[in-house]
């Protein structure tokens, strides 16, 4: 007797697939719509950091600046200033105007037998220093760009024997500062306009006014600290 060959060996039939089923034209929008609203909500975010970041980088540098202005007033036994140009014409005056671009956003450590110790150093993007002539919670401190001119000192700037009165930190041989206050240079969001061809600050604008920060030195040890002042703008 022939036996008949065991099916056990043969594939299995395969089972048809329901045929896929596509998005409607409604639930494409209504994903599109919702990634937009994630986007709204997420750029304001994320610019805020970078503002942050750039605030934190600015007060960490000028801090650092300080004390190394301090530090070689003290081992050079030397005066040394720390410069910081504002929008007053009469210190770009021709050949000059090309400097303006250092107007409330630049400064550099300066002495009458060095010049300049360093290059000039930039605020971050969007930074500027405030002319804030004392914080908001009205403690005895002194602003570098005081009205009545108390932080100013006539420095040849550009070029030897071509002087110009400019705000500056000064630090003594012994580490201590200028008129022994306690001294504050404020930073804030913002930007300048200039004009290089003669040598104008043609706007200055703060983009959040909210925003207020500071570094603090002490005039008599000649220490700093860094000062969030914003709080008491958002009270």
């Amino acid at each position: 007797m022939i036996s008949s060959p065991s099916n056990s060996n043969k594939p299995a039939p395969r089972r048809p697939h329901p045929p896929g089923r596509a998005f409607t034209l409604i639930e494409l929008l209504t994903v599109v719509a919702i990634m937009g609203i994630i986007m709204l909500v997420a750029i304001p975010a994320f610019r805020g950091i970078g503002r942050s970041t750039n605030m934190q980088t600015a007060l960490t540098t000028l801090r650092t600046r300080l004390n190394l202005a301090r530090q070689w007033a003290v081992t050079q036994r030397r005066t040394t200033y720390m410069v910081f140009p504002d929008e007053t014409a009469a210190i770009y005056t021709n050949p000059y105007q090309r400097e303006v671009d250092k107007a409330r956003k630049a400064y550099a450590a300066f002495t009458v037998e060095d010049r300049y110790i360093g290059d000039w150093n930039y605020l971050s993007p969007g930074i500027i220093f405030a002319k804030q002539a004392q914080h908001p919670s009205a403690r005895d401190s002194k602003s570098i760009y005081q009205s009545s001119g108390d932080f100013q000192t006539s420095l040849a700037l550009w070029a030897p024997g071509v002087n110009r009165n400019v705000n500056t930190l000064t630090f003594y041989r012994d580490g201590t500062v200028a008129n022994r206050n306690l001294v504050e240079i404020f930073l804030i969001d913002g930007f300048t306009t200039v004009n290089t061809n003669n040598g104008t600050v043609t706007a200055v604008s703060a983009t959040a006014t909210n925003n207020l920060w500071s570094v603090e030195i002490h005039g008599l040890t000649g220490n700093s600290r860094i000062v969030d002042y914003s709080k008491f703008l958002q009270n």
